[in-house]
């Protein structure tokens, strides 16, 4: 915690100078996972299949479309349209290639250790960039896929925008 406060002397400074009531409770050392979400006669859903740090917000809009999308494979299953295993396999593969990218970026970003050089310049470029800071909230809205912002060509026009 103290690690963190020095990122911030004013906070720091104020924190120290207060009268702690309780511990601080911080989840810098939650620890993420992507589970295998089912079996026979049961699957986990939401925080339960998958969780990760809690700072780029992903959680309830990760946890209502797993749970749309479980849904839909268990309609299937259920009305024998597919087989268990397959309906459920497919919604498993999907979920983890839909939330993999921002999975590791929130994974990297949840650290606090300092950015990697081409992010840190990436998001210098972007600050004052309308267009790109709308793309960098939508993408930790869920709207805009990981791998869309950080496309290459997408990367060299906020960096080109800046210059």
């Amino acid at each position: 915690m103290a690690k963190t406060l020095e990122l911030a002397p004013d906070l720091a400074e104020r924190v120290r100078s207060g009268r702690r009531e309780s511990r601080f409770h911080t989840v810098s050392d939650l620890v993420g996972f992507l589970r295998h979400p089912y079996g026979p006669g049961w699957a986990l859903v939401c925080d339960a299949g998958y969780t990760t740090d809690p700072s780029t917000a992903q959680g309830i809009s990760d946890a209502f479309l797993d749970a749309e999308h479980l849904t839909d494979a268990l309609d299937d299953a259920l009305t024998g349209r597919r087989a268990f295993d397959d309906a459920l396999g497919d919604w498993h593969r999907r979920r983890d290639e839909s939330v993999t990218p921002i999975y590791e970026l929130t994974s990297a970003l949840a650290t606090q250790e300092p950015l990697p050089p081409e992010l840190e310049q990436l998001l210098a470029a972007a600050a004052g960039n309308r267009e790109a800071m709308d793309a960098f909230a939508e993408m930790f809205a869920g709207v805009l896929p990981v791998p869309a912002f950080f496309a290459p060509e997408h990367v060299a026009r906020i960096i080109q925008a800046a210059a």
